[in-house]
This record gives structure tokens, C-alpha cells and sequence, in this order.
């Protein structure tokens, strides 16, 4: 009788233990990555929002900076930046959509306050097509934007500037 009782109390125990460490146990897909990225920093506050798109049935002149697009990749689903909104206190800032539209698979995004606004960093993906991008806000207005290799951080492979104001004539 008392091998019994002592067969139900380890059996008792092992449940007890498997159940407080289920949550740690269980696998998260690795390209699960979150779809919404909030940050803040002084007066401005900036939201970047991914959606998932199907590799199948993409537009083949979509392409995006950390995707793997070649035929022989495992990848079906990804993530891309589909909006990037910044707030001046209650004031939205213009921001160009090609600043955003080509960035995929987001793993994180800081914001920093700059002298006359805000630098906003943008790392995605990994190894070879990881790459730091990094948009440059003045008032209320983004006016500027690299992309750099994530493994190489003094090659750029994109920079982009938006001007406001075009001389007259052009």
C-alpha cells in the first residue's frame, strides 16, 4: 500500500513539473516576428506594421531589403513593412512611402532624438540579407533614408532624399 502511495505522489510530482515548464517548452516557429513595433522617444512617436505575404503569389516586381527571393528558398511567408507612421505630438509627419515599402522581416526598431528631430533604426533579417536602415526626420518632415548591410555597416546600399522644396522650374 505505501509503494502505491508513493508511485501516485511521483506521478503527482512529474505532472506538477511537466505542467510549469509547458510554456517554456513549447516551439515557437522561427519566422514568427511581432507585426507591430510602437516606440517613442522626446515629442515623437513612431508605429511600424508588417503584414505576412505569400512568396507564390507576389507581384514578381515586389522586392524587398532582407528577403531571400531566389527559387530555392524555403521560405513561403514573410514579413514586409506595410506602414510607418510617425506623430509630432499630435502632428502626423509626412513620411515618403518609398522609405518603408521595400523593408522586410523587421526584427527590431529604435527611435533617438536628433538636434531639429528624431533617427529611427530599423535592423532586419540576418546574415547575408540583414540590413540596417536608418530614416532621418526634421520637424515634421522625413527627409532622409539609408540602407546598409547588416554584416558590412560602412557599405550602403541605398540612400535616399526626399526634398520638399524643388527650385523653380524643375
Amino acid at each position: 500500500m505505501q509503494t502505491r502511495g508513493c508511485k501516485i505522489i511521483a506521478t503527482s510530482l512529474t505532472l506538477c513539473t511537466l505542467l510549469a515548464i509547458w510554456p517554456a517548452a513549447r516551439a515557437t516557429p522561427q519566422n514568427v516576428r511581432p507585426e507591430t513595433f510602437v516606440k517613442r522617444a522626446g515629442h515623437y512617436v513612431v508605429k511600424l506594421s508588417q503584414r505576412r505575404v505569400t512568396l507564390k503569389n507576389r507581384d514578381p516586381n515586389e522586392l524587398w531589403w532582407g528577403i531571400d527571393e531566389h527559387p530555392s528558398s524555403n521560405a513561403e511567408e514573410v514579413y514586409v513593412v506595410s506602414s510607418l507612421r510617425i506623430d509630432l505630438g499630435a502632428k502626423p509627419v509626412f513620411v515618403p512611402r518609398s522609405f518603408f515599402a521595400d523593408l522586410g522581416e523587421v526584427n527590431k526598431m529604435s527611435v533617438r532624438v536628433i538636434s531639429n528631430g528624431c533617427a529611427i533604426r530599423i535592423v532586419g533579417s540576418d546574415a547575408g540579407y540583414g540590413y540596417k536602415a536608418e530614416i532621418r526626420v526634421k520637424k515634421d518632415l522625413a527627409v532622409e533614408r539609408w540602407v546598409r548591410s547588416g554584416e558590412f555597416p560602412d557599405e550602403v546600399w541605398q540612400h535616399d532624399v526626399f526634398h520638399s522644396q524643388f527650385e523653380p522650374g524643375m
